[in-house]
């Protein structure tokens, strides 16, 4: 299964990037410093430096942040997402459709905790809102507890896990944000690591009282 992006800028350049969500790429080096395991490494990584050189998110994203290397994060951009057979349009700033195309790729590396994400990758859904977010994470996170309970393990039906997950992503976000910031020479492909760890913030903040936010998504009881 292949995603693509096209961004259409005024000055009609186009950018275009495919991510094959079948399977994340086997850990490799990167060009750039900033892809290395060391540089800026997240407080919460469990890869060790003598085994893994480059950080495999960094090096997955090394081709994004290259090409919005000069691109301010207010520019306008027409954006074409391609998911099977949906295509899905916003004409926006550059910050919105990069910030989508950089937390698919994120989520479909090797890297231990973003990689426990990949499963939404199967159902990406580009410029969702906090609640459509909650709605796929909490049913993304009840599957795989309904898994583990038929598998004979202990499902957590609190949602602390899911709390727990929220707090690594704010800690890799904002490693990226460093590594990112080291990295680029506009703000496009930073800023658009701002906005994925502000949507996971408001996300996580909902957690705890989203009851009536989510109740228009369930599927009802039936009447008894």
């Amino acid at each position: 299964m292949k995603i693509s992006y096209q961004f259409r800028h005024n000055d009609k350049t186009l950018r275009d990037f495919e991510i094959d969500i079948a399977k994340p790429a086997p850990p490799r080096p990167g060009k750039g410093e900033w892809t290395r395991l060391s540089r800026n490494k997240c407080a919460n990584c469990t890869l060790r430096d003598d085994q893994v050189s480059h950080c495999p998110p960094a090096v997955d994203l090394e081709e994004v942040v290259d090409a919005f290397n000069e691109v301010i994060s207010h520019e306008d951009v027409f954006v074409i997402v391609d998911i099977n057979e949906r295509h899905i349009l916003k004409d926006g700033d550059a910050q919105s459709g990069l910030s989508a195309l950089m937390g698919l790729i994120m989520a479909n590396s090797a890297c231990p905790v973003l990689g426990r994400l990949r499963g939404l990758t199967r159902t990406h859904t580009p410029f969702q809102s906090v609640e459509e977010t909650l709605f796929r994470f909490i049913g993304a996170y009840y599957l795989g507890q309904m898994l583990e309970e038929k598998r004979g393990g202990q499902p957590d039906w609190s949602l602390d896990g899911l709390h727990a997950l929220f707090d690594d992503l704010m800690v890799v976000n904002k490693a990226f944000k460093a590594r990112i910031h080291s990295a680029t020479r506009q703000d496009a492909a930073m800023n658009a690591i701002s906005a994925l760890a502000m949507h996971a913030l408001g996300a996580q903040l909902s957690l705890d009282d989203c009851e009536d936010e989510l109740a228009e998504f369930a599927i009802q009881p039936a009447a008894s």
